[in-house]
């Protein structure tokens, strides 16, 4: 076995290979020459399943290079680019629930809004991804959460035409409304 081959196949997000190798006895923290392990490279190449499947086989996401790197660089979940964003507000927009469910699994933090006063929601509505506002739901976003004109997901789903995401907004609006006058 060739500890290359298990670089290759975190740096290319091949979750197939990955196993198949850890399986046969590869060491899942093994390093290479520059002291980076499969995780440091299925997180330089931005491959959440295969960052996934070796933290579940035990990769450590706190071992460091030879210049003190880690997978996940040490670098803040919520840090924002220049447009406010967090990494959840794009995995939210783009409706990647695996990237979602990986950074809340590190803390990141559901109620960050972005420059526009757009909660996380906000973002997975406008992308018109049901199963990501569901997702979102699930781990207690705040169906309420206003942006800055007064909006709420319910209006960014009605606003861009997702009839299907509208309903799902409406049926958490009315939970959540009996919830809260249940709890009066």
């Amino acid at each position: 076995m060739d500890m290359a081959d298990l670089f290759s196949a975190a740096s290319n997000g091949d979750c197939v290979k990955i196993r198949s190798l850890l399986d046969e006895g590869m060491d899942v923290g093994a390093k290479d020459g520059d002291g980076f392990t499969a995780l440091h490279h299925a997180a330089k190449a931005g491959h959440c399943p295969a960052m996934g499947m070796l933290l579940e086989r035990g990769a450590d996401i706190e071992a460091t290079s030879k210049s003190d790197l880690t997978p996940d660089g040490g670098a803040d979940i919520d840090a924002r680019d220049c447009f406010d964003y967090t990494p959840l507000h794009y995995a939210a927009l783009e409706g990647n629930n695996n990237a979602i469910l990986l950074l809340l699994d590190r803390g990141a933090d559901l109620s960050n809004e972005y420059g526009h006063g757009q909660p996380v929601l906000h973002k997975a509505a406008l992308g018109g991804h049901n199963d990501t506002v569901n997702l979102l739901l699930d781990h207690g976003v705040d169906i309420a959460a206003e942006d800055d004109v007064g909006g709420t997901a319910l209006h960014i789903a009605a606003r861009y035409g997702h009839p299907k995401l509208s309903g799902c907004c409406v049926l958490a609006v009315r939970i959540w409304l009996q919830r809260t006058s249940m709890g009066r």
